[in-house]
């Protein structure tokens, strides 16, 4: 197998770095988690057309970074623009040094993150003279590399201080799990077939999605109303919630699902106020109020007092 080298282009140089791996030192303060969807790693998944792309186009300061033929329908901003050749890995890494040393955009969408990894892998491979790892000398090392870099990329706008959506297109994978209380030998009566839905893309960007993301939506259609699932209940979906005490309804109870609008910006509205703690889960249903409660109470009849007759003189 040929030598893959790093080679990235010349303005790769004035990407920001962190120090040195020999400068360690201990903790003096708590870490501070980010208070706000702007500063994270986020995942929005979903069927084709439901509108993931707006969707992720409506965090502020956003550039989506368009790995798919260029959509000319939306009124957003990204790289490339119409009418300009696709998004290869390396003009891809050109464009990543201009917005990391830029301010005018502080959230970046890879749309989708599928086809980002398919150019890292072609660009890859073709470094190392060919077209499939399988096809190299050591295939492991090869796919490693592949996933090095991808992962660099990705990594790349969180040193600069950018958040990141990724978006992909949904499908069901089907798994074998055991039950609860089952025996723990492979035999097929201790085993339990399911099927769960994920992102589209490959193993490889799961691995590398799930290391890094704090919150996983899945965009989806619930009893004809678009939803986003932020819990999955009993794991029908790949969800991720796990920072802070987010995404509960106002009286504390934890959401799998709520409604998302009939847009682009008034779902982003839903994200940001179910994030607040300010939504109730799609299937909560209040409980009765006092007067109402009250209407349905059997009530029993007041016996009256008996009066005395007073006799007269």
């Amino acid at each position: 197998m040929a030598k893959v080298s790093k080679v990235r282009p010349s303005s790769a140089s004035s990407s920001p770095r962190k120090g040195n791996d020999d400068t360690l030192y201990l903790p003096t303060e708590l870490n501070t988690p980010p208070t706000s969807l702007d500063d994270v790693f986020i995942m929005i998944y979903g069927r084709k057309n439901i509108g993931k792309s707006s969707l992720a186009a409506q965090f502020e300061n956003n550039l989506t970074m368009m790995f798919e033929a260029t959509r000319r329908n939306l009124a957003i901003f990204q790289v490339p623009k119409a009418g300009e050749p696709d998004l290869t890995w390396s003009r891809a890494l050109k464009y990543q040094d201009m917005i990391c040393n830029s301010d005018d955009f502080q959230r970046i969408s890879i749309d989708t993150v599928d086809e980002a990894y398919q150019q890292c892998f072609i660009y890859v491979c073709k470094q190392a003279g060919v077209r499939h790892p399988d096809s190299a000398s050591k295939p492991y090392e090869l796919w490693m590399e592949i996933k090095a870099q991808f992962k660099e990329f990705v990594l790349t706008f969180r040193e600069a201080g950018k958040g990141v959506t990724f978006v992909s297109h949904e499908k069901v994978k089907p798994l074998i799990t055991k039950a609860k209380g089952l025996k723990r030998d492979d035999s097929p009566e201790n085993t339990v077939k399911c099927d769960r839905i994920e992102p589209s893309c490959s193993g490889q960007v799961l691995d590398v999605i799930t290391q890094i993301c704090d919150y996983v939506f899945y965009y989806h259609f619930k009893d004809a109303r678009r939803a986003i699932m932020v819990r999955s209940p009993s794991e029908i979906a790949w969800t991720a919630c796990g920072m802070g005490e987010t995404f509960c309804d106002p009286d504390g109870g934890l959401i799998e699902s709520f409604e998302a609008g009939n847009d682009a910006p008034s779902s982003y509205e839903a994200i940001i106020r179910a994030f607040n703690n300010e939504l109730y889960d799609m299937d909560y249903i209040p409980p009765p109020s006092n007067k109402i409660a009250a209407l349905g109470k059997k009530t029993t009849p007041v016996k009256k007092k008996a009066v005395k007759k007073v006799a007269r003189r």
